[in-house]
């Protein structure tokens, strides 16, 4: 459904831009509609970032930019624990909590992962650090990995494109 309407707005907006003879793309469209995140919608009674922070040995980051109006989830592992947290994962959906726009999983950086990539993955550049992309075969998007501020960060969507996850990456920053 998301599909089709994303697909519908692309095409108003080409022939739009077409018939007044505007020179602007889609992807240019889609970074306008992106706002620095002022709040942050929390779903399914998910612990807060602030308390998160204080229960985690590693740093935690978050993006500065996002679709507008979406919503978050943190998952933490061990699940059933408190405190002591070795991984999380991020769960930022829609605002409507139906579609998975982005998820971002994040560990202590250990000495074994200081590079990992995957097979045909292009390298690429996120805040000055080495990552890597694999492009999904049928959907857009793919996984990105990269390593942070002594984290390994691990995003991966279905529903926004490489590009749109490059933004998000280079927006990420340690959470204070």
């Amino acid at each position: 459904m998301l599909c089709k309407r994303v697909l519908l707005l692309f095409f108003i907006i080409t022939l739009t831009s077409t018939v007044l003879n505007q020179k602007f793309t889609f992807a240019e469209i889609v970074k306008s509609k992106r706002v620095q995140a002022k709040e942050i919608k929390y779903n399914h009674n998910s612990i807060k970032i602030e308390e998160l922070v204080s229960k985690i040995g590693f740093n935690v980051l978050i993006p500065d930019k996002l679709p507008n109006d979406c919503t978050l989830e943190i998952k933490t592992y061990p699940e059933g624990a408190n405190d002591g947290f070795t991984q999380i994962r991020l769960h930022y959906m829609d605002k409507d909590d139906k579609v998975p726009l982005v998820g971002i999983g994040q560990r202590k950086l250990s000495k074994t992962q200081s590079e990992f990539s995957f097979q045909d993955a292009e390298t690429i550049n996120i805040n000055g650090n080495k990552g890597y992309f694999k492009t999904y075969d049928n959907a857009p998007g793919g996984i990105l990995t990269w390593n942070q501020d002594g984290t390994f960060v691990e995003m991966d969507s279905n529903t926004v494109t490489k590009q749109e996850m490059i933004e998000i990456a280079g927006s990420m920053k340690v959470f204070k």
